[in-house]
């Protein structure tokens, strides 16, 4: 199986595997299996401030959920009060059944 390294060359992109267009193009399925089956995040470098993010449709899915919740002000309005109240000490633990 190939190793895939997961390359750190900017702190803006920490988390991602980083590749080259040709590197993809040679490896494509083992970069799609890391996709779909590890959850990584690809991006395929192009240039200076081009490039491609891959990400498996599970990941755009729940992109897609959050974005859409977030666009309701209150929904916006609960997740900020939530987390304020939070931050204030004011939260709780609660068991979990199963």
């Amino acid at each position: 199986m190939l190793e895939i390294p997961i390359l750190d060359i900017s702190k803006r992109y920490p988390l991602m595997i980083i590749t080259t267009l040709s590197d993809f193009k040679k490896e494509t399925k083992a970069y799609i299996d890391k996709v779909t089956e590890d959850f990584e995040t690809i991006l395929i470098n192009r240039g200076k401030d081009k490039g491609v993010v891959m990400i498996s449709i599970d990941e755009y899915n729940a992109l897609m959920t959050t974005t859409a919740e977030l666009s309701e002000p209150l929904n916006q309005r609960r997740l900020f009060e939530s987390k304020a109240a939070f931050d204030r000490g004011e939260g709780f633990e609660k068991e979990l059944i199963g």
